[in-house]
């Protein structure tokens, strides 16, 4: 018990900034959305502007959306690999990992 009681103190005196930190920080209803200028794209860098808006973003709301980063291209790529591990996966049945066996919670 002499050990608990030191890491009680020590949660109770870090939850209490904590919850006044989220009792007064009012979050976003909608994420920041940046859209990179065409040369912005070309050279793979925003601008500082930009920069400065998507790191504001970043850590007041944890998110920033910026339009058109990745080409659909990509994004096709992508989709097809991700669709054919889900399929993979689901086939497995009872031996398939995380969301396909009955009674995972996410």
């Amino acid at each position: 018990m002499q050990r608990i009681q030191p890491a009680m103190r020590l949660a109770k005196s870090l939850s209490s900034p904590l919850s006044r930190l989220s009792q007064t920080r009012q979050l976003s209803s909608y994420p920041t959305s940046i859209s990179p200028s065409p040369a912005e794209i070309r050279n793979g860098q925003l601008t500082p502007q930009n920069l400065e808006t998507a790191i504001r973003s970043l850590h007041h709301d944890g998110l920033v959306v910026v339009e058109n980063a990745v080409s659909h291209e990509a994004l096709d790529r992508l989709n097809e690999k991700m669709v054919h591990d889900a399929r993979t996966l689901q086939n497995k049945k009872d031996d398939s990992p995380y969301n396909y066996n009955p009674g995972n919670i996410q």
